[in-house]
């Protein structure tokens, strides 16, 4: 769910996060909001979560089997980025991965067109080879391991995109932070990538 990088952090607007530039600050009640999302949100969720998983199930698939395993280097910055199980990682180029939602309802919430990357489990799809956008996605792996698998995270996700409306939820800007501390973006390789994606 980059999913990595998942949902709409894969727009334009997580391109201005991994620029640097700082979204407002979430309150206490953004957070409490999360933590205690009302009715409705969880009945989106409820519905939104299993074609989550039907549509992004076959794509981990499909990196694990065809993905290159993570570089020496590379299991280095999964190791930072807090991942368990680097060995279990695989990477593959953006075109073999990438395969636009069929369902309308998911369509809405997931909108991978102007993503660098996007992760799902253990498989990441990159548009953008780069060291500082892996280490972005391999802090979301981080995440399903933590959360406790796919599932988890993408329910997780699905809950703070819904009751947010933003891209910067709390589980994108950690992989933020944390995946410019592993290794930071150059400065101006966003404004850069952004413009060959217009």
């Amino acid at each position: 769910m980059r999913i990595v990088v998942l949902l709409q952090t894969l727009g334009f607007a997580a391109l201005f996060g991994l620029a640097g530039c700082a979204p407002a600050a979430l309150t206490e009640g953004d957070l409490a909001a999360v933590a205690h999302p009302s009715a409705q949100v969880q009945a989106e969720v409820a519905q939104l979560l299993p074609v989550a998983m039907r549509e992004l199930d076959p794509i981990e698939a499909h990196i694990l089997a065809a993905g290159r395993p993570l570089t020496p280097v590379e299991m280095g910055f999964a190791r930072r980025a807090g991942v368990a199980h680097p060995e279990k990682v695989r990477v593959l180029a953006w075109p073999q991965a990438f395969r636009p939602p069929e369902d309308k309802a998911f369509a809405k919430v997931y909108h991978p067109q102007g993503a660098f990357a996007i992760t799902f489990g253990y498989g990441i799809a990159l548009r953008k080879e780069a060291p500082w956008v892996l280490a972005h996605e391999l802090v979301h792996v981080g995440q399903y391991e933590r959360l406790g698998g796919r599932e988890a995270f993408t329910r997780a996700y699905l809950t703070q995109t819904l009751v947010l409306k933003t891209y910067a939820i709390p589980l994108e800007r950690e992989a933020f932070k944390r995946g410019n501390q592993i290794s930071p973006v150059p400065q101006g390789a966003t404004r850069r990538w952004i413009e060959t994606l217009q």
